[in-house]
């Protein structure tokens, strides 16, 4: 009987053994490339977004000073990918990472358009407002000043 208690024993170290094993083997990828702007150029510090289209696994990461990018351990699946830089268009790619290989995804991002804006306050020259009573009620008025007028006499005044 104490035979049979080792065997059993044996078997239960060995299986456990064979579990811990399988764990620590879990099959994984990595994605991996070079961000680029339209000369050919690389971009450091551009934020990258990984997401497993299945398993809604999302990792980030920047890419180098040599616009170098990498995310190993990655589960396998397809992965939406996702770049961001300031002064950048933002590039979205699809990319399959394969457990025990190194998927390489290089991107480029187009250069943003410029855009400019002015903010303007207050309001327009040459019109005021006026608040009359009219009895019990008020009428508001806006008027444009004479300016125009004086504008337009001076234009034919030069002419004459």
């Amino acid at each position: 009987m104490s035979c049979h208690m080792l065997r059993c024993g044996e078997i239960l170290a060995l299986a456990c053994i064979g579990l811990r094993m399988c764990s620590a083997q879990t099959p994984s990828g990595a994605l991996a490339g070079i961000v680029f702007d339209p000369s050919g150029a690389r971009i450091p510090n551009v934020t990258l977004k990984l997401t497993h289209r299945e398993l809604a696994v999302e990792r980030r990461t920047i890419t180098t000073a040599e616009g170098l990018y990498s995310s190993p351990a990655l589960p396998p699946g397809a992965y939406d990918l996702q770049a961001e830089a300031p002064g950048f268009q933002p590039v979205s790619r699809s990319a399959v990472v394969t457990a025990g290989a190194t998927t390489t995804v290089d991107l480029t991002l187009p250069i943003a358009p410029k855009t400019d804006s002015v903010d303007v306050y207050g309001a327009a020259p040459g019109l005021q407002r006026l608040r009359l009573a009219d009895g019990n009620r008020g009428v508001e008025l806006q008027a444009e000043r004479d300016r125009q007028r004086d504008d337009r006499a001076a234009v034919e005044v030069e002419a004459a």
